[in-house]
């Protein structure tokens, strides 16, 4: 692909410290891949670049466009910060007093370990704490965010603000569960990485080494890899970063803004570049976007540019209709038109803003026989079944996971939670668990001694897999499970990826730390569903975004400030900007989803802060009152512009 004027600019700047603000369908990725060739070519040496992304497969694809230019496999680092943080954990264990075979636990594990600490040390004061699921949110967000537990409180669950010390003793219970385990979870590798880089030694052999740090996405980082990348960087090496403040839409997850609004401050030298020229959408939806985003104070000043000529220009249209059930049955026949027209289905789109607003739509696609999936929900490996054959594969390669132990051990007829818990502490502290088991030579054990003793004779990962499928685990399913035909499927894709590892540490790294490595199934011939924060990243030809109606986009709780006000209309613009010539957005004026009763709605402020000559307004049935209009609504803008930060 030719480079424009604006990417090469970028691409052979000599500056040394470089921020990249990259409109949406802009080019960044192919810019972010050419400053790496750029200083390949120069011959710099490829060990000593790093380069940061948010997932590990935007990393693999990035490098597989490098070997392909370049015909040859350079060595360069790459992946997600926590799969760095990985590598270098595991070389340095033990100058952070941990065994290297720890096991990695997600997210799901994570909330199963602290259900397990309220349950057995919490459980007089459990009425007086916030569940399992929210504690953990709660204390991913503090580690990531650098904030405080009554800070949090004090934003997020007021109810609780009287609870910190009592919940700082169920995080302090839950850290000392997951170190007798052997475990560490996502947030553990961020922090210890960052641990590693306060050793002044440490810090300087990898400032030595990574001369070259690229960072991908640079607007969804959080403040502690903020600190991370601060640490790596050394007075005189390269520093690149690039990212786009108006699709910074994760601040639930700490995602923090002011790391692009706010980076001169820290790299007192960056350069600042801009990318605006879009390749993606028409020019009349790139016009649109760039109103929705104009209200927001908080952000750099760019206008986008499309670069496509249009033949027959379509104008975004703005629907509004009676209700949310009368908008889900007039999206679904439009879809059906256009894929009776010829549209393939997978160039069709609808988005919105919280998972609820599904229900009706799915149920209309469902009526007219259009085929979807819908992006969210469990990722591949979070699945129960998946699951299973992972907790043996960890227990085989030696890990002293206590998740893993007990959910394998209660897959046996006869052992309940407390036999579990009761076996795995016999076994932890032997030298070798596997042999602790086989000696036990109790009789609800002897299946499960038989699967590890033949496992333990093959040589793959898949073999060993293979044997627990055979010996065990194909009839537990078949037993357990309606849907045995649908986890077998799943099965036989995990035995496939397997086949891609010599090891079983190997796939585990991996797929701990990147759960959705896997694409979803039978694209062809499905339309997708999902919320705008999943959809981020992908593009349509056909764009539908429904449910534009106050408090629900924006969202009730983000109208008690500004600034979520602000994200709010971030999300707007990711969700537009996803279309490449069919923009539709529609507007329900009665919510019927039955979640909350039925109750009237008003147009969002999102619709009538645009100017009208950008849109084509059209009223399926005319409102009983006439809708809220932005003469007479207004958010109040009183904030700090970026640009006085730079």
């Amino acid at each position: 692909m030719k480079l424009s004027n604006q990417q090469l600019q970028i691409v052979n700047s000599e500056e040394r410290v470089i921020m990249v603000v990259a409109g949406p369908g802009s080019g960044k990725t192919q810019v972010l891949t050419q400053r790496v060739i750029h200083f390949l070519s120069k011959r710099a040496p490829e060990h000593s670049m790093l380069l940061f992304t948010f997932t590990n497969k935007a990393a693999k694809n990035m490098q597989d466009r490098i070997e392909k230019q370049l015909e040859r496999t350079p060595a360069i680092m790459g992946g997600t910060f926590h799969h760095i943080a990985n590598i270098f954990i595991r070389m340095n264990a033990h100058k952070l007093g941990i065994a290297q075979n720890y096991s990695i636990i997600d997210e799901a594990d994570s909330i199963r370990l602290l259900k397990k600490v309220l349950k057995e040390e919490y459980q007089k004061e459990s009425e007086l704490l916030p569940n399992a699921a929210q504690l953990q949110k709660m204390f991913s967000y503090c580690r990531n965010s650098l904030s405080t537990f009554s800070d949090y409180l004090e934003l997020h669950l007021k109810s609780h603000r009287e609870d910190t010390l009592l919940i700082s003793g169920v995080y302090n219970s839950y850290t000392q569960r997951k170190r007798v385990g052997n475990m560490l979870d996502f947030d553990d590798l961020l922090e210890l990485f960052n641990k590693l880089l306060d050793d002044a030694e440490f810090r300087a052999q990898m400032q030595e080494r990574f001369r070259y740090i690229f960072v991908d996405e640079f607007q969804d980082t959080c403040k502690l890899q903020f600190e991370i990348i601060r640490k790596l960087y050394k007075e005189g090496n390269h520093l690149f970063v690039v990212g786009d403040d108006c699709q910074s839409i994760y601040s639930f997850r700490a995602a923090e803004i002011m790391n692009m609004l706010g980076f001169r401050a820290v790299f007192p030298s960056v350069k600042m570049f801009y990318l605006t020229e879009n390749y993606r959408s028409t020019p009349k939806i790139v016009s649109l976007i760039n109103d929705i985003i104009s209200r927001n104070k908080n952000k750099f000043d760019k206008k986008l540019d499309s670069v496509q000529q249009e033949d027959v220009p379509l104008i975004p249209e703005v629907i509004i209709y009676d209700d949310a059930k009368s908008e889900a049955q007039s999206v679904a026949e439009e879809i059906k038109e256009l894929i009776d027209a010829g549209t393939k289905p997978e160039e069709i789109a609808v988005l919105y803003r919280s998972n609820f607003q599904s229900a009706n739509l799915e149920r209309e696609l469902f009526r007219k026989g259009i085929k979807y999936i819908k992006l969210g929900g469990l990722k591949f490996f979070e699945q129960a079944h998946i699951k299973d054959v992972t907790a043996l594969l960890k227990i085989l390669c030696g890990m002293i996971d206590e998740l893993a132990w007990e959910r394998m051990l209660k897959m046996f007829e006869g052992i309940g939670d407390k036999t579990a818990s009761k076996i795995f502490n016999e076994i932890r502290s032997a030298p070798n668990p596997l042999t602790a088991l086989k000696e036990m030579n109790e009789k609800k054990l002897r299946t499960l001694s038989k699967i590890i003793a033949l496992a333990e004779n093959k040589d793959t990962p898949t073999e060993k897999a293979e044997v627990f499928l055979k010996e065990y685990y194909d009839a537990y399913m078949k037993e357990e499970y309606e849907d045995y035909e649908f986890r077998r499927e799943d099965i036989n894709q995990l035995l496939s990826i397997l086949s891609d590892y010599n090891t079983i540490n190997e796939f585990l790294e991996d797929t701990m730390l990147d759960a959705n490595l896997t694409d979803p199934k039978d694209v062809a011939g499905r339309i997708t569903i999902s919320t705008v924060h999943q959809a981020k990243g992908l593009e349509w030809d056909n764009v539908f975004v429904i449910g534009l109606a106050k408090e629900i986009f924006p969202s009730k709780h983000s109208m008690e400030n500004e600034l979520k006000v602000e994200e709010e209309r971030r999300l707007f613009y990711v969700a537009c900007s996803r279309a490449r010539s069919l923009l539709k957005i529609t507007v329900p004026l009665r919510d019927n989803t039955g979640w909350n009763g039925e109750k009237d709605l008003e147009i969002s402020p999102f619709i009538n802060e645009l100017p009208k000559d950008k849109y084509i307004l059209n009223w399926v049935k005319k409102p009983k009152k006439p809708a809220i209009s932005k003469d007479n609504y207004e958010w109040n803008t009183d904030f700090v512009s970026a640009d006085t930060l730079l």
